[in-house]
C-alpha cells in the first residue's frame, strides 16, 4: 500500500484495484462541482435560467461522496485483507481524526478572523468541534471504521449482507420521504419513530454496498440498463428539484440527500459503469495523472473549500462568465490549485500523510 491517505484509507497491505484510482477521481470531480455550484445555488432566483443551470451541475454529481463511502465498503470490507480493530485505531482512525482536527481548526481560525465572523470563544470552540461544511464526511468515516468489524461479519455471507442492504436501502431512502406524503405523512412518521429501525440506517447502506458491488452484485445487468437507470435518476433529482422549488417558493434540496432514492441510484450506476469500464477486455491501467489525482483526493477534499472562499472574497464566482461556462471553468482551477497545496502538503516529513 502506498503511504497515501485517501478519502477511503486503504486497510494494512491493499494492493491497487485499478477501477479505484478511476473512481476516486471521479467522484473528487464531482465534489468539487457540487460545491462550486453549491455557492450560487442559493443566491440566484429559484427557478430562473441560471438557477436551473446550476440545478443541473448539482444533480449530476450527487453520487459523488456515496462512491467515496462505496470505495471504503469494498476495501474494509474485503475479507482477504486483514482489518482488526487494533489497525483500525492504530492506523486509519488517527489519520482520519487528526486530519479533521487541524483542517477544522484552520477553516475555523480562518473563518473567525480572516472572514471576520468572530463572536466569541464559545463559538470558535464549537466550530472546531464540528467542523467546516466539508468535514461531516469524517466524522461518518470514523463511525464506519469503529463498526467495521460488526459490519465484515454481516457480509461474511452474501445472502445477509444483500437483506441487510434492502433493508437500508427501504429505511434509510424510501422511509425518511414518506413523512412529506399528504394526509398520512404525519403518521407514517409517528410509526417509524416508535419502531426505531436505527440498525440500518445511515451509510452504513453505501459501505456494505461498495463491499458487494465489488463483488459481482449486478454483474449481469446490460450495462445500458445501468447507464439508462443512472441518467433517469439525474432527471429525477434535477426536475424533482425544480418542482419542489416552484411548490414552496424556495430553493428545496430534499432530493439533493445523499440517503434518497435517486441518488442512491446514481451512485451505483456510476460505482458499475467505471468498474466495467476499467475491467473491459483489453483495457488499460489507469493514466499516472488519474493515479496522483486519485492518491490525493483526500488532500484535494480538505483544501479545497479554501480556495472556494478566498475566490469568492475576490468576486470570483460562477457568476463572473454564464454559469455553463463558469462552473467547469471554476471547478479546473479549484481543482487545479488544491491539487497543488495537497501534493506539497503530503510531501512533509512525518506529517504530511495526516495533512493531506
Amino acid at each position: 500500500m502506498t503511504d497515501t491517505v485517501r478519502l477511503d484509507p486503504e486497510p494494512v497491505e491493499a494492493p491497487r484495484t485499478a477501477y479505484f484510482d478511476r473512481l476516486r477521481v471521479v467522484a473528487i470531480v464531482g465534489v468539487v462541482v457540487l460545491h462550486v455550484a453549491a455557492q450560487q445555488w442559493y443566491v440566484e432566483v429559484p427557478g430562473d435560467a441560471s438557477w436551473q443551470i446550476l440545478n443541473a451541475y448539482d444533480s449530476a454529481v450527487r453520487f459523488c461522496v456515496p462512491v467515496f463511502f462505496m470505495i471504503s465498503g469494498a476495501l474494509f470490507l474485503d475479507p482477504a485483507r486483514p482489518v482488526t480493530y487494533s489497525s483500525l485505531l492504530r492506523r486509519s482512525a488517527p489519520r482520519v481524526l487528526v486530519a479533521f482536527l487541524v483542517w477544522s481548526a484552520f477553516y475555523a481560525l480562518m473563518n473567525t478572523f480572516v472572514f471576520g465572523e468572530f463572536r466569541g470563544g464559545r463559538e470558535l470552540i464549537e466550530q472546531v468541534l464540528i467542523g467546516n461544511y466539508h468535514l461531516w464526511f469524517l466524522w461518518a468515516l470514523l463511525w464506519l471504521y469503529v463498526a467495521t468489524p460488526i459490519l465484515r461479519a454481516i457480509t461474511a455471507t452474501r445472502s445477509i449482507a444483500i437483506v441487510f442492504v434492502s433493508l437500508a436501502a427501504i429505511g434509510s431512502t424510501v422511509v425518511p420521504l414518506l413523512d412529506r406524503l399528504p394526509v398520512i405523512g404525519p403518521i407514517v412518521a409517528e410509526i417509524i419513530g416508535r419502531a426505531r429501525i436505527d440498525l440500518v440506517l445511515g451509510y452504513t447502506l453505501f459501505f456494505v454496498l461498495g463491499h458487494l458491488l465489488h463483488n459481482g452484485l449486478f454483474a449481469e445487468m446490460h450495462g445500458w440498463v445501468i447507464a439508462s437507470a443512472g441518467f433517469v435518476a439525474v432527471v429525477i433529482t434535477a426536475a424533482g428539484t425544480a418542482w419542489l422549488t416552484a411548490r414552496h417558493g424556495a430553493a428545496d434540496s430534499t432530493l439533493y440527500e445523499y440517503l434518497t432514492p435517486n441518488v442512491l441510484v446514481a451512485s451505483v450506476a456510476v460505482f458499475l459503469l467505471v468498474k466495467r469500464f476499467s475491467e473491459r477486455p483489453g483495457a488499460r491501467g489507469p493514466r499516472r495523472m488519474t493515479m496522483i489525482i486519485g492518491a490525493a483526493s483526500f488532500g484535494i477534499y480538505l483544501v479545497h473549500p479554501f480556495f472556494l472562499s478566498v475566490l469568492a472574497s475576490m468576486g470570483i464566482t460562477t457568476d463572473v462568465l454564464p454559469v455553463v461556462i463558469g462552473v467547469p471553468l471554476l471547478t479546473a482551477v479549484v481543482l487545479i490549485l488544491s491539487l497543488l497545496v495537497a501534493t506539497v502538503l503530503h510531501r512533509i516529513p512525518k506529517i504530511g500523510r495526516y495533512l493531506a
